[in-house]
């Protein structure tokens, strides 16, 4: 990850947000839209914070364990999961209206957390990517969502579980499977570099079954982050090898409103195009992903190359970049009219998701946004 770089400021606490001079407010938006993202300060204090659609901060909820991924309760405004990253121990479970905290989970002995979870669409069940240190596998701990008390696990069918998605039929979860070994008594060190593993796996989340699992033809590519758009299912990559292979793949999953479509053939895997000086910018690395169903834009962001990047997916096309330094988390406004994005230099960007302009910027001085931000 490229180093954040902070302005001088008071650790701990944040700055009032500066507009920057050609900052509009943006057309159609939601007004009491709420963004959710971890963070961290200058002092390395790790917080999840909330805002508002202009930029205003709502709360910041300091947590013990760096954050990554934030699991929103599809029914119940006040609920939401930050999950730790790999291979941190706890969830914090919060209100999101209000910055309080519920309690802390704290995930099974010898395992960890990758940063991810979702609810089921009834808001009864919530799942995690786990890793199971004696196996070296990923799970999927499955927990009461009311409680939190952890009912069962059930396997990933790959290592280095990271993002999971519930697809849209409410019964699939589609798992990436970053294919790296790591284990707690070597921190974060890659052990398997010379032959990784990574898949995208659909399991029935009901049974365990494993549905369908696809591969890429070239295992140094980690499968990371997800973006789910119907059938779509766009796949964030990042590449542990040469800086030439593509970084973002396309797969048409074989999940109907019905469920999961076993008679009919499954689809491989493919590269959306890059250019190569854009592929080159972008040195191995992707982070976060998400669709614009209106528009039908993916836009996925690029830390290390200091941009965000875009594809038209009804036309498998290349759109464009826009350059911002460090570019951290994306997802939509709530009315799905404006890509957000967030930045490790403390910036949040609102971008229409039909011409790609930017709208509006918010910073703070003392903020480095996490990898992934989410909407209420």
């Amino acid at each position: 990850m490229l180093r954040r770089h902070f302005l001088q400021l008071s650790a701990g606490l944040l700055a009032s947000p500066v507009l920057s001079a050609h900052a509009k407010t943006p057309a159609n938006t939601t007004t009491n839209a709420l963004y959710l993202s971890a963070h961290d300060d200058k002092a390395g204090q790790h917080y999840i914070a909330g805002f508002n659609q202009n930029g205003e901060k709502r709360f910041s909820l300091p947590v013990n364990q760096r954050g990554h991924g934030l699991a929103i309760h599809p029914t119940r405004p006040d609920l939401a999961v930050l999950i730790a990253r790999r291979s941190g121990t706890e969830a914090t479970i919060f209100n999101p209206q209000t910055g309080d905290k519920y309690q802390v989970l704290q995930c099974p002995e010898k395992r960890h957390f990758f940063g991810h979870g979702c609810f089921s669409h009834d808001g009864k069940t919530f799942f995690t990517t786990e890793h199971h240190f004696d196996l070296g596998t990923g799970v999927i701990g499955i927990y009461d969502a009311n409680t939190f008390q952890r009912l069962s696990e059930m396997p990933t069918y790959g290592i280095d579980s990271h993002e999971l998605c519930l697809m849209d039929d409410g019964k699939t979860l589609v798992i990436a499977n970053g294919g790296i070994e790591t284990h707690p008594e070597s921190g974060r060190e890659k052990l398997n570099l010379d032959h990784m593993s990574p898949s995208l796996t659909y399991i029935d989340s009901q049974t365990g079954e494993l549905l369908e699992k696809q591969t890429l033809p070239h295992p140094s590519l980690s499968i990371r982050h997800l973006a789910i758009n119907a059938q779509q299912v766009a796949i964030a990559l990042q590449e542990e090898g040469e800086d030439s292979l593509p970084l973002v793949a396309l797969h048409q999953s074989r999940v109907t409103a019905n469920g999961f479509a076993k008679q009919t053939d499954a689809h491989p895997m493919t590269f959306l195009p890059i250019p190569d000086e854009v592929l080159l910018q972008m040195k191995a690395y992707t982070a976060s992903a998400v669709i614009a169903p209106n528009s039908q834009i993916l836009g996925i962001t690029c830390p290390r190359g200091n941009f965000v990047a875009f594809w038209s997916l009804a036309e498998k096309q290349f759109l464009k970049t826009l350059p911002l330094t460090d570019t951290a988390g994306i997802t939509l406004s709530h009315d799905q009219q404006q890509f957000v994005v967030t930045t490790g230099i403390g910036e949040m960007v609102w971008i229409d998701a039909l011409n790609l302009v930017e709208q509006q910027r918010t910073q703070w001085e003392n903020i480095r946004w996490d990898n992934h931000l989410s909407v209420v």
